[in-house]
């Protein structure tokens, strides 16, 4: 990223996504994290696909608390989380793990399968 910023080019939140969409697909849970802080520093919001692919890595690597962690910053740093779209993603897209859920509004009833 840097180097496109050398050249002059400002990443956009396209290029935020497809870089942490590719890390997630390389397990590098890490480098999706730092990219997202850095998507959120520069003035963009990840996309609600971004948020539940990064969350569900954590998940399938049985890293809970991480995921917790993770979801907690974006929230600290401003993120807003709707509710209603995250479970449309969900049941359009799934299956996914039942803790997506968990990690984003905490134990609480479903109202669905998701």
């Amino acid at each position: 990223m840097e180097d496109l910023q050398n050249d002059g080019i400002a990443p956009n939140a396209f290029s935020y996504k497809v870089l942490i969409q590719g890390f997630c697909q390389g397990k590098k849970l890490e480098d999706s994290v730092e990219f997202c802080m850095e998507m959120l520093e520069a003035g963009h919001q990840p996309n609600v696909a971004t948020l539940i692919g990064l969350v569900d890595e954590f998940i399938k690597e049985k890293r809970m608390e991480e995921a917790d962690s993770f979801v907690k910053k974006l929230l600290e740093r401003g993120l807003f989380l709707d509710d209603k779209a995250i479970r449309e993603h969900l049941n359009k897209k799934g299956p996914f793990s039942p803790l997506i859920l968990e990690v984003f509004f905490g134990k609480k009833a479903s109202g669905g399968p998701f």
